[in-house]
């Protein structure tokens, strides 16, 4: 059991180490922290604000709901990156590449127009490729190798609400995403799409 510190409301995901040494947390905060379970104690905490309030000056009464918010993480298989999904900001969702052994953000990518949800590697071996889903109702591929402009390498279209989980089956084919419209969607990869679509979202609140 550990005893967590600095939690903004609550621990938004986590994630464990391929070899089990280490676990990381997020809250709804800048921050990742990094538990050493074979030491029983929290071994680094990271800032992955990188010095951006984007959206902090145009919504001063509300400002908290737009500094960088972590809501999923995952810990890349040589325990030296962290790729994490983050709340809307003013301008977008963006997701940061964290590097753990020079403690700076490697990549700050403007993913998504709403909230992102979760993230996951196409193959933890490669920690260059991810997907994303987010509450715009889309999942998106990319690759950091040649990143552009913002671009993803492909996006894929389907969901009429946001996304709540993505998971890669880890063979470069296939990921699943899990949707507040109530589906659970199987994709390959290989089949993306390159053109932007409108999507006609459905903004029935599917608590009630």
């Amino acid at each position: 059991m550990i005893t967590c510190f600095n939690i903004n409301w609550t621990i938004t995901d986590s994630d464990i180490s391929s070899d089990n040494r280490f676990m990381i947390h997020s809250t709804l905060s800048p921050y990742i922290h990094m538990f050493n379970v074979q030491q029983a104690k929290y071994s680094g905490q990271f800032n992955l604000n990188n010095g951006n309030n984007d959206g902090d000056e145009d919504f001063a009464g509300y400002s908290w709901y737009y500094r960088l918010r972590v809501y999923s993480l995952k810990l890349s298989q040589s325990n030296t990156e962290v790729i994490a999904g983050c709340g809307k900001m003013g301008r977008g969702a963006p997701v940061q590449v964290y590097d753990l052994e020079n403690t700076r953000v490697k990549e700050s990518i403007t993913a998504h127009s709403d909230d992102i949800n979760s993230v996951c590697y196409v193959d933890k071996k490669n920690s260059s490729i991810f997907i994303t889903g987010s509450d715009d109702g889309l999942c998106k591929i990319w690759d950091t190798r040649i990143l552009k402009d913002n671009e993803p390498v492909g996006i894929f279209y389907g969901h009429v609400a946001g996304i709540t989980c993505v998971s890669s089956k880890e063979d470069k084919r296939y990921f699943i995403s899990n949707s507040k419209d109530q589906s659970i969607k199987l994709w390959d990869i290989r089949k993306s799409c390159n053109e932007k679509k409108k999507v006609d979202m459905c903004h029935h609140d599917y608590r009630y």
